[in-house]
């Protein structure tokens, strides 16, 4: 078991991305991806037309781009998204002067991560004095004063004696009157809570860190569709491979089809309302039909009929290479577990494309309700194949202890997976 860079949502060696444009664009695929160590080259379909952009987002984010945000006092506050990248923040004159946000559909567990960092920048205050920001974690809350002198800063507090589950809340010119604030303007790049006292908006997560970024994502590519696109493969130090990207037109937002990422099979639980392929080895067995829902893959389990031997596979026409693609990786969940073992065994299987037999590793995950990241090197097999060639997926849950494990102690329980990636990289 090792630790989270969930940035990797990486399956396979195809590669696919999602389209948006104009009104004489409809929901197009694309071709080929072809990458080398300098260049990431994405070839559009024919019927892709119109000025386009490509953005470039985290594989675990949305398009969103409120991410979730909520109003309580509208009335105070006007909040324009028509620039790339950050969330525009001016003041309304109403009574009594509150202006606050907040984000309930991102809760923190305080009890792991205690550093909070806030990229934004304000102007026009009155006498250009310092605007005060109150952050909320109810009960609890802590002020911060930000220069307004229009340039960006990165505001931070220690909430590390904080615990439990907190929604933040984040209340701009706190204690003041509209007076002073009806020429401001703030502006928010992102908002989050980490472990770490120096975050300065690297895209390596863990699970548990909560990251907003707030505002229409920045073009990495605008222009008039043309046959090919090419990107260099890396933004500085981050390497574009493991972004996610989408094609819209304009300030549009209107996402139609699914994200797509450079090297993906299946794109699991990015795609709204489909799985991609992903499905129950059958109800007999002890799962349900897998589901996709906001964002993540959902199976049942249920009392099996036959043998209890319950797992999901993909379809055959996704295939991981695994000649050049051999670092596992998934996000996980087991819900509702009632049987007393701290850990569950599971099986990964390999169908090889052409070959009788398959590939196998066996290890085992938490079954504690919450969120975890497994990661391994399929580079040993315990059954008569290697891990090689074009592969099928196959993950079973639990495995090979049917006493030990038995379907009574899933009863009401869930497998969900946020996502599953094979990729050339750890």
């Amino acid at each position: 078991m090792m630790g989270a860079r969930a940035f990797k949502i990486i399956i396979g060696m195809a590669a696919v991305f999602f389209i948006v444009a104009g009104s004489n664009l409809l929901a197009a695929g694309l071709g080929t991806i072809s990458v080398s160590d300098t260049e990431i080259r994405v070839r559009l379909d024919a019927s892709v037309s119109g000025n386009v952009r490509l953005l470039e987002i985290d594989p675990y984010d949305t398009l969103d781009p409120l991410r979730g945000l909520v109003e309580d006092r509208a009335d105070c506050q006007q909040l324009d998204l028509s620039t790339e990248g950050f969330l525009r923040m001016t003041f309304l004159d109403s009574a009594p002067f509150d202006p606050q946000i907040k984000f309930p559909g991102h809760p923190v567990n305080m009890d792991f991560v205690g550093q909070f960092a806030m990229r934004v920048r304000a102007s026009g205050t009155q006498g250009g004095v310092a605007m005060p920001i109150r952050v909320f974690g109810l009960p609890d809350y802590v002020d911060l004063s930000l220069p307004a002198d229009g340039a960006w800063h990165i505001l931070r507090a220690d909430l590390s004696a904080w615990a439990g589950a907190r929604t933040l809340r984040i209340d701009p010119a706190n204690g003041q009157s509209y007076a002073p604030n009806a020429s401001a303007v703030l502006d928010i790049d992102w908002i989050t809570v980490t472990c770490k006292d120096s975050f300065s908006g690297g895209r390596n997560h863990t699970g548990l860190d909560v990251f907003i970024d707030l505002g229409v994502p920045e073009s990495s590519w605008a222009g008039t569709a043309q046959p090919e696109i090419a990107l260099p493969r890396y933004d500085g130090l981050r390497d574009r491979l493991f972004s996610k990207y989408l094609l819209v037109d304009g300030g549009s937002t209107n996402q139609i089809g699914s994200a797509r990422y450079v090297t993906d099979l299946s794109g699991l639980s990015y795609q709204t309302g489909t799985t991609d392929g992903w499905a129950s080895r059958g109800a007999d067995k002890g799962l349900a039909e897998t589901v996709s829902s906001n964002g993540v893959l959902v199976a049942d389990f249920v009392q099996p009929t036959a043998a209890w031997d319950p797992g999901i596979q993909v379809d055959p026409s996704f295939r991981v290479n695994m000649d050049v693609a051999q670092e596992f990786g998934v996000k996980y969940r087991i819900r509702n577990y009632s049987g007393g073992e701290p850990q569950v065994p599971f099986a990964l299987f390999g169908f090889v494309q052409g070959e009788s037999g398959w590939a196998r590793f066996d290890d085992w995950l938490v079954p504690d309700g919450e969120w975890h990241v497994y990661r391994t090197t399929l580079d040993q097999s315990s059954a008569t194949l290697a891990w090689h060639g074009n592969v099928q997926l196959r993950m079973d849950l639990p495995n090979d202890h049917p006493t030990d494990f038995p379907a009574s102690d899933f009863s009401g329980a869930s497998l969900e997976l946020d996502w599953m990636a094979v990729s050339d990289n750890p």
